[in-house]
């Protein structure tokens, strides 16, 4: 199994709270849309419904939402590649199709359920490709409306944040930050991104533990493994700063600064699993493979509760190896868990 893609993990992390999804409605969506909308009664479903052709470019969440009239869905996708294709209508259509025929044939539904189809993208050039299928069926708009009402058409909601200015971002402040990281990302300088983001994380600090870490964990590790032109200093920098600025403190935060202060955490995720791997059993003792397992846990899957990590460093070097060799297998950790028990 492959490194789970960076951008799929931070949009998946960050949209899975719902209080952030919400935001993004209320927010975002045309004020007459929302309210058609009952935001109480969203739900985050477990299916992706993105196929091998899609992967690529997507990651999808799909919400289900009541209307006034019936329940329907929300499916939010998120535009990973650097730029947007005419293709994107085609690939919508096939997507909405894909959820359709898992409601008609899973859950035997009567009726196929209603779905939005909004896109958030934020890659290096403005989105200039129409937002209808109709654009790329030749001759569609040239067609008298008796003709039109038989060919599909329909157009998805777009959110091109290359377009955006901070001052035009809005909703909460997890959710601004979480753009403007994206909308930085690609486009600035290491030196200047840094500042942007230490400018910016001022106005997380007054969330309570148990909001900001997870968050910010997520963003530490998005930012690590997509910004390449930032190197060991950088991230010290951004670790003293969030020590200096957040009273409240956390262990999490802190193995964060452990890990850019012992090794630089962007030459660790660059080199990958297979580095990891090999360097653990170069060292051939207990103690180094224990490390590099949980490394290379880290960066799969973000930083490892406390106990875990103890729990590893415990174990011998048969069910260490054992652990290691599987670890492309595993989706959670609670796959690594079993193993510990």
């Amino acid at each position: 199994m492959k490194l789970q893609n960076p951008h799929d993990r931070v949009f998946k992390e960050v949209f899975s709270d719902i209080s952030i999804t919400k935001d993004f409605i209320q927010n975002y969506l045309p004020k007459e849309m929302v309210k058609l909308l009952d935001l109480d009664s969203i739900q985050l479903q477990k299916d992706s419904y993105i196929d091998e052709k899609l992967k690529k470019s997507f990651s999808d969440l799909v919400f289900q939402i009541q209307t006034k009239e019936n329940v329907g869905y929300i499916s939010i996708l998120f535009e990973h590649k650097s730029y947007p294709t005419e293709e994107i209508s085609l690939q919508l259509l096939r997507y909405i199709c894909n959820i359709w025929e898992e409601k008609y044939k899973k859950e035997k539904v009567k009726k196929l359920p209603l779905i939005l189809p909004i896109v958030i993208y934020h890659g290096t050039k403005s989105w200039e490709t129409e937002q209808s299928l109709a654009e790329i069926l030749d001759g569609y708009n040239k067609l008298p409306v008796e003709y039109q009402a038989y060919i599909p058409n329909f157009k998805y909601l777009l959110y091109d944040l290359t377009r955006y200015s901070d001052e035009d971002l809005k909703g909460n402040e997890q959710l601004r930050f979480f753009f403007r990281v994206l909308k930085t990302i690609q486009s600035l300088s290491a030196e200047d991104f840094l500042q942007n983001f230490l400018n910016q994380i001022a106005q997380l600090y007054h969330l309570e533990n148990q909001v900001f870490v997870p968050f910010i964990n997520t963003i530490l590790f998005y930012i690590s493994t997509t910004k390449q032109n930032l190197n060991k200093q950088h991230y010290e920098q951004m670790i003293q700063i969030i020590e200096q600025n957040y009273p409240k403190g956390d262990e999490q935060i802190m193995t964060w600064a452990e890990l850019f202060r012992e090794e630089g955490i962007q030459e660790g995720l660059q080199r990958g699993l297979q580095k990891g791997i090999q360097e653990g059993l170069q060292k051939g003792v207990q103690e180094g493979k224990s490390e590099v397992l949980i490394n290379l846990l880290t960066k799969r899957f973000g930083i490892l509760p406390q106990e875990m990590r103890k729990n590893i460093q415990s174990l011998d070097i048969y069910r260490i190896d054992i652990i290691t060799n599987e670890i492309f297998h595993f989706e959670t950790l609670d796959d690594v868990q079993k193993y510990l028990k």
